[in-house]
């Protein structure tokens, strides 16, 4: 788990990756029901679900609407990258011990 932590800490410094952590005290938020990608390209918008017996791809455009709002939802209960980074920073630390 410390290494985790540590490669998550090492790549939140990369201009395009951006770490933001929900935290417990959220509690039930629209990202526990399940995994999910976003993909956008000039042309097209899809979205990947996976779950313990398939993934599916999906483009209805009502579809990936819904999962936008859905990603939304959950950047709203996430705390900020500055907050993000001082929790994986603790919980590296706890594991160490």
């Amino acid at each position: 788990m410390v290494e985790q932590c540590k490669r998550l800490l090492k790549v939140a410094d990369l201009p395009h990756i951006s770490i933001q952590v929900v935290p417990a005290s959220a509690g039930a938020h629209a990202g526990l029901s399940g995994p999910f990608i976003l993909a956008k390209g000039r042309d097209f918008e899809a979205a990947h679900l996976d779950n313990s017996l398939q993934a599916q791809v999906i483009d209805r455009r009502d579809a990936v609407d819904a999962l936008v709002r859905k990603w939304e939802a959950i950047r709203g209960e996430a705390l900020s990258r500055t907050q993000s980074i001082d929790v994986i920073k603790e919980a590296a630390r706890a594991w160490q011990t």
